[in-house]
């Protein structure tokens, strides 16, 4: 069956939509398709993760006799207040259950509160589930079933039992459920407001539909689809099947049923729907002069197959996928007739903490002969308001979603509209530092001193995402630095921000996102924090990424070390045991960058946003001495390490002979120390015994690589040794 050939091709890869095959391999045991099925499945769910079931407060009920399907009521049901039913139809020989569990619309209907239900087909003599949709499709045994009847049946007991809004009853459908929704638009128009196909046809023969009122509609449908073609035709193996229209014929047909007197409107912009498709490969044709109750689209998927977008999405907390909201999205956008509509105004909509923000909902409107009852206003900051203006002073930084519902007096109708205020950081005067945002931060980031003199620190607010792959966007308090130096600071508390939120101290050419960089810092993430270097050696270029030490939560300690075109970072969790983590050449930072400290909160653009909060205490930014380079082993100062070297140091140290120019270079065993015989041992074991070889730096130029407390002195370095 051309579904299970579908699943077998879509666990292959999580972000590539997959290909269908077409119904030859039906002939395959029914056992094993089965086993398989339900295997592929589970790896479907897997990839559409995270896939929880929501649990609503209110119970959710049975409806449809001896053909039962369950209607999820949302947790948001009153039923005092209509409200809106959506209806998903599976496709040939898909169940409901796998639907859902592809498509993820019961998620959605938690988070944008409508009721919903997925109802079963019946099953034909192959143990294949279908709906008797159109003599095209699907009931190949001509069983006749009643599936129109049914589903009239099931939207009516639903509306018995529910207080569900007329003029919101909604239909969508994949493949053999899309040519179910064309069904019932053909015989139930007086019940359906709008209906959403993806990849299933209307009757070829157009007086075999005979709508008694306009329905919304539209077609979804890939170009590529190998199963039902887009430009028409029966469907694969199934000889002396009558054929169906292809996708422009269906909509063009359903233009005459709706009344629509224009040529589409095919000037919007395409969208990209489809991560594994190039571009925006989603075109819109939209026909003009239809009646109001009737418009009619058609979105071509240029290179589309079968399938549906079924990626990942993610609504108000609920993980949903692509096809799911869009179809939901525009289903809600065509009701069967006018509605109340909420809208409100913020005046202003953004702005610096503490933060007074005006809302007026007085441009909200209703049908004709109706009238608002009430205006509801939740501030996002877990406080309310009612009348048609309100307002709120807003504490804290971050971004607070505001809805508005309102209700009607024609039997309590609601409609809600939200917006987002974004309630930027307080900032201060940090002098000597400078502050810059890098990159597009919403909410504005902030920086103010804590303290005063010495013990000032320095308090850092950002929304942003730290170093994307040639860009960044971060809040960056910084000053002028030149010549070798080492800035150094202690992270202390950071709250707020999302899972990926960064602080820590940063060399950049300059406040751009793109800049050439080095950054020591922490990042959060599931488990804790983790300390990184990353770096970017040019303009525009790639930012790369070095991890070190975890961290259950700060404080720890971070750093970087120039030299010359050289930065190194490092790490430490008490301030005094330091680890290296990575060091890296970075040819276009200029002798003189900006140095400072940065944050960044990891903004998802989700309501209910807080920045990331961090204090950066004792900031030291210090010049670091001249680097001494030199060859361990060249104890005489002739360019060769060798054992003539051996014989100056046993010359210098008992004979009274010329005292070496660099006595750090005579130290051959590096152990802080050439008195006695050991060095000159050490030389001339390995020249001739195969001993261990000298540290570095042997046998070329290089800085002392021991701890600089125990390092000897290398009074005159070697000419040639100079960087």
């Amino acid at each position: 069956e051309y579904h299970d050939a579908w699943m077998e091709s879509s666990v292959s890869t999580a972000s590539k939509a997959p290909r269908c095959r077409d119904e030859r391999h039906a002939g395959r045991s029914r056992r094993k398709g089965g086993i398989m099925r339900t295997a592929k499945l589970a790896l479907v769910a897997f990839f559409l993760s995270p896939m929880t079931l929501q649990v609503a407060a209110v119970a959710d009920i049975t409806v449809g006799g001896a053909r039962p399907v369950t209607v999820h009521v949302p947790e948001s049901y009153d039923p005092e207040v209509p409200m809106p039913l959506v209806v998903n139809l599976h496709g040939f020989s898909l169940t409901a259950a796998q639907l859902e569990t592809l498509t993820r619309m019961q998620p959605l209907s938690d988070a944008l509160g409508f009721l919903y239900a997925c109802p079963q087909g019946t099953l034909d003599s192959r143990g294949r589930p279908f709906w008797n949709a159109t003599d095209a499709c699907c009931d190949v045994d001509g069983s006749g079933v009643d599936d129109s009847g049914y589903l009239r049946a099931v939207i009516d007991e639903i509306r018995s039992a529910l207080n569900v809004d007329e003029r919101q009853v909604y239909l969508a459908g994949w493949s053999n459920g899309g040519f179910m929704c064309y069904r019932m638009a053909c015989d139930h128009a007086d019940a359906i407001a709008a209906i959403v196909s993806f990849a299933g046809m209307t009757h070829l023969d157009p007086a075999r539909c005979a709508p008694s009122v306009p329905v919304h509609v539209l077609h979804w449908h890939g170009t590529a689809d190998a199963i039902v073609a887009y430009g028409g035709g029966v469907l694969p193996d199934w000889p002396g099947v009558p054929p169906f229209p292809g996708a422009v014929a269906t909509v063009e047909q359903w233009a005459l049923y709706n009344g629509c007197s224009g040529e589409p409107d095919t000037t919007m912009e395409p969208m990209d729907l489809y991560p594994q498709l190039a571009g925006a490969e989603t075109s819109i044709a939209r026909y003009a002069g239809c009646d109001p109750l009737g418009s009619v689209e058609l979105w071509t998927v240029s290179g589309g197959d079968h399938t549906p977008p079924l990626v990942g999405a993610v609504v108000d907390g609920a993980t949903t996928t692509v096809f799911a909201l869009r179809a939901v999205e525009w289903l809600f956008a065509h009701p069967k007739g006018p509605l109340p509509r909420a809208a409100f105004t913020l005046s202003p909509a953004s702005g610096r903490h503490p933060f007074l923000v005006a809302l007026d909902g007085s441009a909200s409107t209703t049908p004709e002969g109706t009238h608002i009852l009430s205006y509801e206003w939740d501030l996002g900051d877990g406080t309310s308001a009612e009348g048609a203006t309100a307002s709120r002073t807003y504490e804290d930084p971050g971004r607070y979603a505001v809805e508005l519902t309102i209700r009607t007096d024609d039997g309590g109708r609601i409609d809600r509209e939200k917006a987002s205020v974004d309630v930027a950081c307080a900032s201060g005067d940090i002098a000597p530092w400078a502050a810059s945002e890098v990159g597009s931060l919403e909410p504005l980031g902030g920086a103010h001193l804590e303290g005063t003199g010495e013990e000032a620190a320095l308090h850092l607010c950002a929304a942003g995402s730290a170093f994307g792959p040639a860009d960044g966007r971060f809040f960056f308090a910084h000053r002028e630095a030149s010549g070798d130096y080492s800035i150094t600071a202690r992270i202390g508390e950071a709250s707020g921000g999302g899972p990926s939120s960064s602080v820590g101290v940063l060399l950049a050419a300059e406040p751009d996102p793109a800049s050439p960089l080095a950054a020591m810092f922490i990042r959060r993430l599931s488990t804790g924090w983790r300390l990184r270097f990353s770096y970017r050696l040019s303009a525009g270029g790639v930012t790369r990424t070095q991890g070190a030490s975890r961290l259950d939560a700060p404080p720890c300690w971070v750093r970087i070390e120039r030299r010359g075109e050289r930065f190194a970072g490092s790490s430490s969790l008490d301030g005094q045991t330091w680890e290296d983590v990575w060091d890296v050449e970075i040819p276009e930072l200029p002798s003189t960058v900006l140095a400072g400290a940065f944050a960044a909160g990891d903004d998802d653009g989700s309501s209910g946003y807080r920045p990331l909060e961090a204090t950066l205490s004792e900031i030291e930014m210090a010049e670091l001495a001249p680097e001494v380079r030199f060859i361990r082993g060249d104890c005489s100062d002739d360019g060769l390490a060798n054992m003539s070297d051996a014989v100056f140091l046993l010359g210098y140290s008992f004979l009274g002979t010329a005292a070496p120019a660099c006595t750090a270079a005579c130290d051959f065993n590096g152990d802080g120390s050439i008195a006695g015989v050991s060095d000159a041992v050490y030389l001339l074991a390995y020249w001739f015994l195969g001993g261990p070889v000298p540290p570095a730096p042997f046998p070329s130029c290089g800085p002392e690589s021991l701890d600089p407390a125990s390092a000897l002195p290398c009074e005159t370095p070697p000419a040639r040794c100079a960087p």
